[in-house]
């Protein structure tokens, strides 16, 4: 694995612990456990440490429950969504182009 994938992972563990953080969870723990725990998310405490610590992503249908979950706000939420997308397709030119797109706001047609 190249180094910038895996700074990609490591930026969107940072982001995904500063979004837990900013919903008012001190830690990992309050925030798996205060959400109903397995009931609630389909990996385990253990495998959520992984995300933040940007050792593995999420799966892309995790990323609506753990949005959710954490109440992330709009801008929040996009923001995160972003840096998810950059790490998930890795590649910096495919990152650019994905960040890029993903900034714009929508055009109606």
């Amino acid at each position: 694995m190249d180094d910038a994938a895996i700074s990609a992972r490591t930026g969107f563990g940072r982001e995904l612990a500063c979004a837990r953080r900013a919903a008012g969870y001190p830690s990992a723990y309050r925030f798996y456990h205060g959400q109903g725990g397995r009931r609630s998310f389909p990996f385990t405490y253990d495998h959520y440490l992984r995300f933040e610590r940007g050792s593995v992503l999420p799966k892309p249908a995790w990323m609506a429950l753990l949005l959710a979950l954490l109440g992330a706000e709009r801008e929040a939420a996009r923001s995160l969504a972003r840096i998810y997308l950059g790490a998930l397709l890795g590649g910096e030119a495919t990152r650019r182009v994905i960040l890029d797109l993903a900034a714009d706001p929508p055009v109606a047609l």
